[in-house]
């Protein structure tokens, strides 16, 4: 009874903390629900979009004779295998049937998309090699062979690196949620240990312990907190629902209501312990507050030294990211520096309050400021009491500023280097057919491009992206500004040494003449997009013979790049046969007219050209020499044009190249090495996964792999580009069958990394609630501990408007140096911290590239707006109680 009259005696104060409790447990369950939530919904739908052998493991193997055994053990092993690799109830299902042969067993491994959680990738990612080697040593199953196959391990590993980001981001708006919520609750119990001083002194004095009065205000708060977080919890889960990001688990809810209790009960039970403690000890140095003076700058000095230990480790990784053997995992120190280095500046402002106060009053006291010196009196005075409000406004209003900078530098980086990676819109791959994709509703453009790895000499990757000079103008992204398409586009510009062909051209013809062996000619011929299309003429049945080649008479026009004659002599195998052949007379059909090919420069011989043998070229468009077997000649124009390449700044640190110059290059791309000329040096070549990366022509790339004798180079997959590319993809997919389509908008990461920031602002903003209901806790202190001051001042002849004008200035100033504080504080915690968070949460990022800070000064600018709208309110209501008092209360209050 006496507990419940306690608590209603201070309703407000116990309403409040029931409030911040409540919210601290909706923003803590909001936060790591929604983060969670995503991750889960990234993951399942990543799962659900696999189809066929990307979402299987498969293992065949023979059927032995009795198969029943043989499936019961298969099963057995794969159940204890999925066991030990993720723990009882891994979300797959095992099936078994014949194989097609119907001479094998095939056991299936197929996951259930909808119950896939981020924490069964791991094991996913694992299972199928280790699943493969048990089926093998197992000499039931496995003695006659097993052979995988299926790509779930790996697409689940893809998943796995694609939120793994998420960890390094994700403590932070809880953290500096939790750092505002501690300040408060700390501020709500020291301001109900102050109404209820006289409370306590009465009940010590009727023979109540310490003891007793804290666990009384431990079980009075533990209900009221309760209360609050349960409260709170529900309202999280709620609108969790609504928004479609329901929480599954009910372990996190549950532990951040606990947590949020706890915290509470500790909290307001302590001041109120250390207080029944003081009670008769009036005359102890503790009470004298020189304790405090002596705690407090130890207490600034840890705070310092922790967020300076807290930022060394941050700056020393570049992000909240430690790295592993396994590759990288969050630092329980790095991740800390962003609360702690907004806490810092909050309490270095608040020490700086007094002294600047103290100056004004000096300054004021020189003249008529009677006001600025009263102000600035009492300010300096009751710094301890504005101590909680001014910490949690800078703290909640530095959060504010990092919200406004982490998400667009995020964003932005984020977009350039997903759109650098991928080089346009939409990647299509699974097709060739540059003309289908270009035709579905939404596609802008479309242009072949091939993605190939190269090596060094030292084995070190190099990827080489070969896309029209053209299409890289259409199809390519700019990457938010990153990727200068047109003027790649000059510098890719080739004039490779072939010969054109009209648009209309339907055939080659072409008068040879041979001895020794039966020339078969081929024409490789290369459009503009560099697409390479062969035309085989018509065989010759004796010397001379007119020989004809159909071209495709799609209207598309084409260059010869070269001639290919494959030989077989006529003597014994093994025996040295002459051979020669000459072209006597070369010209294209175009229009029913022929126009003459025959060059007026001598042709020469592939340096790649399979010569079982000798040859040489003869002649303007010929050969002779000597061989043993079949083997085949390219005839091609003479060429010493190099090859103009882009490169980016690391590959060409890597082989000392600089603009202009002409490096033989021999990375494994084109057969030997071919002649280029570094025409521009870029910091990422677009299309690039890593650092090292060069950007070609496609077409270029295509003439100089076939003058060197090589194979035309398949294209591996489509650029496109689309205003809309995620509803683009979508009629791709189903205009296409079979083809894969991905783009900077497309992947697993973008959306559950994009919770990030809307989590941050959502977590400051509900600090910034918890910092104005500091301050009209403060405020309502205020009115109780100075009514007796009221009184005086009125009697004394100070008008009500000017005494609650007074007293709203100096809370407004308060307030106001707080916001200052907030600004510098966010501002310096931003540009320190904020680019290497927002690396820590870009997928593949490139090696130190440059994270530029970008601020979002509209919502920077309405949320702060509105954080001084309500402050305020809160000050005029305080200033309208000020004045209430001033007129209600009487002197017979004060000598009371």
């Amino acid at each position: 009874m006496l507990a419940v009259r306690r608590v209603r005696a201070h309703s407000a104060l116990f309403a409040a903390l029931l409030g911040v409790c409540l919210l601290l447990a909706a923003l803590g369950t909001g936060l790591v629900g929604y983060l969670g939530a995503q991750a889960r919904q990234a993951v399942s739908a990543g799962i659900a979009a696999l189809e066929g052998s990307s979402a299987e493991l498969r293992y065949d193997a023979p059927t032995a004779d009795d198969a029943g055994r043989q499936d019961a053990r298969a099963r057995a092993i794969i159940d204890r295998e999925l066991v030990r690799a993720g723990g009882p109830g891994m979300p797959v299902r095992v099936t078994a049937a014949p194989a097609a042969n119907g001479d094998d067993t095939v056991w299936t491994i197929t996951p259930i998309a909808r119950q896939v959680t981020p924490a069964d990738l791991p094991a996913l990612a694992t299972v199928g090699d280790r699943i493969l080697k048990a089926l093998l040593a197992d000499a039931v199953v496995g003695s006659q062979g097993i052979e995988k196959s299926g790509t779930l391990d790996e697409h689940a590993a893809a998943l796995q690196v694609a939120i793994a980001p998420l960890a390094a981001v994700e403590p932070v708006p809880l953290l500096l949620v939790a750092a505002i919520g501690l300040v408060t609750l700390a501020e709500l119990g020291r301001l109900l240990d102050g109404v209820r001083t006289r409370e306590t002194s009465l009940l010590r004095s009727r023979g109540a312990s310490a003891a007793r009065v804290g666990w009384t205000t431990a079980a009075e708060t533990a209900v009221v907190a309760g209360l609050g977080a349960a409260a709170g919890t529900g309202v999280a889960l709620g609108v969790l629902t609504a928004i479609g990001s329901p929480s599954t688990d009910p372990v996190p809810a549950a532990s951040v209501a606990v947590a949020v209790v706890a915290v509470a009960v500790a909290l307001v039970t302590g001041v109120a312990l250390a207080s029944a403690r003081r009670t008769f000890r009036r005359g102890a140095a503790d009470e004298t507050g020189r304790v405090r003076r002596l705690a407090a700058p130890a207490l600034v000095l840890l705070l310092v030294a922790a967020a300076a230990l807290s930022l060394w480790r941050f700056l020393q990784f570049g992000s909240p990211l430690s790295p592993t053997a396994a590759g990288a995992e969050v630092d329980p120190l790095a991740v800390l520096a962003p609360a702690l280095c907004l806490a810092v500046v909050a309490v270095a402002g608040l020490a700086l309050v007094p002294v600047v106060a103290a100056g004004v009053e000096r300054i004021a006291a020189r003249g008529d400021g009677i006001r600025a010196t009263t102000v600035a009196r009492e300010v300096s005075r009751r710094v301890r009491m504005i101590a909680s409000p001014f910490v949690v406004i800078a703290l909640a209003g530095g959060g504010i500023v990092l919200a406004a900078t982490y998400q667009p530098t995020w964003e932005t980086a984020s977009t350039r280097t997903a759109g650098l990676h991928a080089g346009a819109d939409l990647v299509v791959t699974g097709t060739t057919d540059v003309a289908k994709v270009a035709a579905v509703p939404g596609v802008g453009a479309a242009a072949p491009v091939a993605s190939l790895s190269g090596a060094l000499q030292d084995e070190s990757t190099v990827h080489v992206t070969a896309v029209p000079a053209a299409g890289l103008v259409a199809s390519g992204t700019t990457a938010l500004g990153a990727v200068d398409t047109a003027r790649l586009a000059k510098d890719l510009a080739a004039e490779p040494a072939v010969v054109p062909l009209p648009a209309t051209a339907t055939a080659l013809t072409a008068t040879v003449a041979w001895t020794g062996a039966v020339p078969v000619l081929t024409a490789q011929l290369v459009d503009a997009s560099g697409l390479v299309a062969e035309a085989a003429f018509s065989v010759p049945s004796s010397s001379p013979a007119v020989v004809s080649a159909r071209l495709p008479g799609d209207g598309v026009a084409r260059a010869l790049v070269a001639l290919d004659a494959q030989l077989q002599p006529v003597g014994a195998p093994g025996e040295l046969v002459e051979v020669s052949g000459v072209v006597s007379a070369f010209s294209v059909v175009a229009g029913g007219e022929a126009d003459d090919l025959l060059p007026t420069a001598p042709w020469t011989l592939s340096p790649g050209t399979t010569i079982n043998g000798q040859a040489t070229a003869s002649g303007p468009l010929g050969y002779a020499g000597q061989l043993f077997s079949a083997t085949g000649l390219r005839l091609q124009p003479a060429d010493a044009t190099a090859v103009p390449v882009v490169l980016s700044r690391a590959f060409a640190r890597t082989i000392s190249a600089h603009v202009g110059e002409t490096p033989n290059l021999d990375i494994g791309v084109v057969p030997g090495s071919f002649p280029a000329k570094v025409t521009a040096i870029v910091d990422q070549v677009p299309g690039s996964p890593g650092n090292r990366g060069l950007l070609v022509d496609l077409r270029a790339l295509q003439v100089a792999t076939l003058r060197a004798g090589g194979a035309a180079v398949a294209p591996t997959g489509i650029w496109a580009s689309s205003a809309d590319p995620v509803a683009t993809a979508s009629r791709i997919r189903a205009a296409v069958p079979g083809s894969t389509v991905a783009g900077p908008r497309l992947g697993t990461s973008v959306e559950v990394l994009a919770s990030v920031p809307r989590a941050l602002w959502a977590g400051m903003i509900g600090g910034a609630v918890l910092a104005l209901v500091a301050l009209g806790a403060v405020a309502g202190e205020l009115l109780r501990m100075r009514a007796d001051e009221v009184v005086v001042l009125r009697a004394l002849g100070m008008p009500p408007r000017r005494l609650a004008g007074m007293r709203r200035l100096e809370l407004g100033v308060v307030a106001g140096a707080a916001v200052v504080v907030a600004l510098v504080g966010g501002a310096a915690t931003s540009f320190l911290l904020v680019p290497g968070l927002a690396r820590a949460a870009i997928l593949d990022p490139f090696a130190g590239a440059a994270v530029p800070l970008h601020v979002d000064a509209l919502g920077l600018g309405l949320s702060l707006a509105g954080v001084i709208v309500a402050i305020a309110a809160i000050l005029a209501g305080y200033g309208a109680q000020v004045r209430r008092q001033a007129v209600t209360l009487t002197a017979a209050e004060v000598t009371r």
